[in-house]
């Protein structure tokens, strides 16, 4: 939402398809890239210059036979710039007609209707948000545009579900009231007695435009008043329909909501239906069975997932049991370096390593295991190696994993690394067998 500076033109605010003609040329300067690319500045203007978060007008400036696309609007000081590509008739041209009160311009009703209605509807969403999470919201910024709005307010936690439904609820019971939307221009301490929202940081000239949208009282729905210099409808039911469609958190105590209104929220709408529809379709259920059916097969999936860990923690346990009684004796220590065929997640090979170190009694152990599509390495270390500071979990599969180009860590006793290139295991096993023999002996 915009400041409500007061601001010169054709009252654009009340013009669907916004025109200007008999527009004087002021002053002009070409743009880098040619002739043909060029910003001017016009006696008044019923485009919008982009301010506020709202983004600024597209259309056309013509005269004579030279025709302009209008690319951008923006403030330069008091003036409006107007950046334009030629598309008909020459520079000149173009020129001469604003010189002679020739040019008009044009911004079609298919860009600045559905903005109005995106800006209006922030002003909605704002008092809306303050009304159900509290007056402690503030804006923190703004987007307005053809196909979206989006607002950043200050808020200290996600809302519940059930608050962001309340909100878009109340916006949608205002536009379905269609309420007037009015604008006036008073001094600003006078606005402020009124009530009307101020943004925090904004510097305000004496006078400013407020914009006063009424509200609903069979529904509790107070008034929004704000100040604002941008364009909007005539009336709550011009929006249309509304969608809240996402919120989420951009920066400590900062919150963002993206929404959509008129034919974007019914695309919205559709585009969900028809999602559902599909899914509804690849579960062979009706659409309002989905949810019952979703819940029904994450139960089935949770069971799948715990019966497949318990067989693969049962494989691991029983393979490794083998390669205890296959370890290479040194002395008083046995150690052993494999590929395991059973596979596992990093919970069950814990596990089994545990047992495994059991069974070595003085040991360790460097073990490469594929778990989930990827190769897991893990090194495992008896208790009293560890004390002796003979051996190291963490450091031994560290140096290991360096051979893949992988990296882990883990405590002295137990720890797991990822193997980055999955063709150097080999590599990385010789180099285990290499480091416990230097350690332990063969």
């Amino acid at each position: 939402m915009e400041r409500g500076h007061v601001r010169p033109g054709l009252g654009v605010h009340r013009l669907h398809d916004a025109r200007g003609r008999g527009l004087t040329l002021r002053a002009w300067r070409e743009r880098p890239g040619g002739s043909r690319s060029l910003e001017l500045v016009l006696d008044r203007t019923p485009c919008y210059a982009e301010s506020g978060g709202q983004v600024a007008d597209r259309g056309e400036l013509s005269g004579g036979h030279a025709r302009a696309r209008l690319e951008h609007v923006y403030k330069e000081g008091d003036r409006i710039v107007h950046r334009v590509a030629l598309t008909a008739g020459t520079r000149d041209e173009l020129i001469e007609a604003g010189r002679r009160g020739a040019l008009a311009a044009v911004v079609p009703a298919s860009h600045r209707l559905p903005t109005m209605r995106h800006h209006t509807a922030t002003h909605l969403l704002h008092a809306s948000l303050r009304s159900t999470l509290g007056t402690h919201v503030r804006q923190a910024g703004s987007l307005v545009a053809p196909d979206r709005l989006r607002f950043d307010y200050s808020h200290f936690e996600a809302p519940a579900r059930e608050q962001l439904a309340s909100i878009e609820q109340v916006v949608s019971e205002w536009v379905l009231a269609n309420r007037e939307v009015h604008t006036e221009i008073l001094p600003l301490e006078q606005a402020k007695q009124r009530g009307a929202m101020a943004l925090f940081g904004e510097k305000y000239g004496a006078e400013v435009r407020m914009v006063t949208v009424d509200g609903v009282d069979d529904l509790g729905i107070a008034p929004s008043l704000e100040l604002c210099g941008g364009t909007h409808v005539r009336r709550t039911g011009d929006i249309g329909t509304f969608a809240l469609v996402s919120d989420s958190a951009i920066a400590a105590g900062v919150r963002r909501i993206e929404a959509l209104c008129g034919s974007q929220a019914v695309a919205h709408f559709k585009a969900q239906q028809s999602a559902l529809e599909r899914a509804a379709s690849v579960l062979q259920v009706t659409p309002a069975a989905l949810p019952e059916q979703i819940e029904k097969l994450r139960d089935e999936l949770a069971s799948l997932r715990k019966a497949h860990a318990e067989a693969a923690r049962g494989g691991l346990e029983s393979e490794m049991q083998g390669l205890a009684a296959r370890a290479v004796v040194a002395g008083a220590h046995r150690w052993v370096v494999a590929r395991l065929t059973a596979e596992g997640d990093s919970n069950a090979a814990r596990d089994a390593a545990d047992r495994l170190r059991g069974a070595l009694q003085s040991g360790a152990a460097v073990l490469a295991i594929a778990s989930g599509g990827k190769t897991m390495l893990l090194a495992a270390v008896t208790d009293d190696l560890v004390v002796a500071k003979r051996l190291d979990a963490a450091a031994l599969v560290k140096a290991v994993a360096q051979v893949t180009g992988g990296s882990g860590g883990g405590k002295p006793h137990l720890a797991l690394a990822g193997a980055k290139d999955p063709s150097k295991v080999d590599a990385a096993l010789d180099e285990a067998r290499r480091l416990l023999e230097e350690a332990l002996g063969s």
